[in-house]
């Protein structure tokens, strides 16, 4: 199952990195970011913070090491 389409950069930092990997597989396999964030909550990751706004849809977790992330899906075109 993809979770996630795209990674626009990330840099992240970790003692453990088989154990960051994994939750980026199993938090993280990459669909619209309404489908994401239900699956993070179903794992038990906290959303930080989410909005709409005219550029699309955005939410903020963390991961286990602390490192922030930024989910982002953009608004429908409109004509």
């Amino acid at each position: 199952m993809s979770l996630v389409n795209g990674v626009g950069g990330m840099f992240l930092f970790t003692n453990n990195v088989k154990r960051l990997v994994e939750w980026y597989r199993d938090s993280l396999g990459m669909v619209p970011v309404a489908e994401t964030l239900a699956h993070l909550q179903s794992k038990g990751v906290p959303i930080d913070k989410a909005e709409d706004s005219t550029y699309g849809k955005f939410a903020w977790v963390t991961d286990p090491d602390g490192n922030k992330i930024e989910l982002w899906e953009a608004a429908p075109e409109t004509t």
